[in-house]
């Protein structure tokens, strides 16, 4: 199981750091938060590392938000043309599968984006769910993404969004994820991946089937 994590705690910066791959975009870190910059225009940003499997889920916190649109991508490919998106476009949350670049509508949640709010993809195997504050909003059986492990954010590039807490990682068959215990926990400002194969134990450490390797991001380079 592979997990990511940012608090984008660290110095304002237009590098993210070695954990994110600006798809589209110019983003940044503004007073420890995710800025989209303030060009006009929708953007995509992506982690590094891509999950273990298909199924898994993605989190982030909406840290200061307007009527535009932006959400949280799973199940993508590496340059986020197909997967399944979880959005908010100032009135509703829409649950989107997307298949080269054409979006299709498979649910939606009347509700603005508040600040503060923990939007929430979760994808495994035919069940996509869609949360907000914990709260399973849509949930639907849809099969037109089947594989895809890169996860990643979406929005307008306004100012007047940012983001805090993102978090993914690889859900297990028949579990539900807890987002907010799944991810790692590393230093301030450094992204945390930790890799659990399903392996014999990495460095002498652990035991067979259970080996655990954590790699902290220096997101300063």
């Amino acid at each position: 199981m592979t997990s990511f994590s940012d608090d984008f705690n660290r110095a304002d910066s237009t590098d993210l750091g070695a954990g994110w791959v600006e798809v589209s975009g110019d983003w940044s870190i503004v007073s420890n938060r995710l800025s989209p910059g303030n060009a006009g225009g929708t953007i995509i940003l992506r982690a590094a590392t891509a999950m273990a499997t298909s199924d898994h889920y993605v989190q982030i916190t909406i840290a200061t938000t307007t009527a535009a649109s932006q959400g949280i991508w799973a199940r993508g490919n590496s340059n986020i043309t197909s997967g399944y998106l979880w959005r908010n476009n100032g009135s509703t949350w829409d649950l989107f599968s997307v298949v080269g670049g054409s979006f299709t509508n498979i649910g939606t949640y009347s509700a603005a984006a508040g600040a503060g709010d923990v939007a929430k993809i979760q994808v495994q195997g035919t069940t996509i769910t869609g949360y907000v504050n914990g709260v399973s909003r849509v949930s639907v059986t849809d099969s037109a993404v089947a594989s895809g492990t890169n996860v990643g954010v979406r929005g307008e590039s306004t100012n007047l969004l940012s983001y805090d807490d993102f978090s993914a990682a690889d859900v297990s068959s028949g579990v539900s994820a807890n987002a907010g215990n799944a991810a790692g926990t590393g230093a301030a400002g450094a992204p945390t991946i930790t890799v659990a194969p399903n392996a014999a134990a990495v460095s002498g450490t652990g035991t067979a089937g259970t080996a655990t390797a954590s790699i902290s991001v220096d997101a300063g380079h």
